[in-house]
């Protein structure tokens, strides 16, 4: 079977889609898995995500000429791996150390056992912080499945800044993140559109702590310590 977007075959616009699944191993869009949507997925193994390598990645696709460009690329450029040194195209040093490797597998073998327990640290702040009118948690679609990696919040006072905020949990050893910039606001490129939903989360979105190891007194705790701070 092979993955692909629903208009990936559209003679208008012939558009390959390339997945950014960074943090997301383990969620469900309309019953598909995350990552294997599009022509070509990635997922991170970074050390803030669910299943967690310290660094690297994985590169998913169904198509076996991405596949095997993937593969040189991955590989300094040498279309022979083993005898020789060289170089065939620029290619680049991504190969994951067979240790890291193990370490990934175990877990992502595991995978479902861990969004199980980070869909419980989620459900705790949602019974907790659902009718506080000043935050607005973001919670996931009828049919789709969030492995909640980062419980997302939007907050909705003016009484205190979002990034104040954020120092003020740090001052009660609460790690809680922004939320990302709009990447069109980057130097390196040219913003064109206003992208309101997205300005709105980089002022107003932070995340809340989801470690693997948090019990429910741990995030009691964080949201004690939130609604004393809002």
């Amino acid at each position: 079977m092979r993955y692909g977007c629903d208009y990936e075959d559209s003679p208008k616009t012939q558009l390959k889609v390339i997945e950014d699944a960074a943090p997301a191993l383990g969620s469900l869009y309309k019953g598909r898995k995350v990552g294997g949507i599009g022509d070509v997925g990635c997922i991170s193994f970074h050390g803030a995500k669910i299943a967690v390598g310290g660094e690297g990645g994985m590169f998913l696709t169904n198509n076996k000429e991405y596949y095997e460009k993937a593969i040189l690329l991955s590989n300094t450029g040498r279309t022979d791996r083993v005898t020789t040194f060289w170089c065939d195209v620029l290619g680049y040093e991504y190969q994951m150390a067979n240790v890291t490797a193990a370490l990934i597998t175990a877990q992502v073998e595991r995978i479902e056992e861990l969004v199980k327990n980070k869909r419980k640290i989620w459900d705790r702040y949602y019974k907790n912080l659902k009718d506080v009118k000043e935050l607005q948690l973001l919670k996931e679609n009828n049919g789709d499945r969030a492995n909640y990696c980062y419980p997302a919040v939007l907050l909705k006072t003016n009484k205190i800044k979002r990034d104040d905020l954020v120092k003020k949990l740090a001052k009660y050893n609460i790690h809680a993140r922004n939320a990302f910039p709009r990447m069109s606001l980057f130097p390196m490129y040219k913003a064109r559109f206003r992208n309101p939903v997205a300005t709105r989360v980089m002022k107003y979105g932070f995340n809340l702590p989801a470690a693997a190891n948090l019990d429910e007194k741990d995030v009691d705790f964080v949201c004690d310590v939130l609604l004393h701070l809002i």
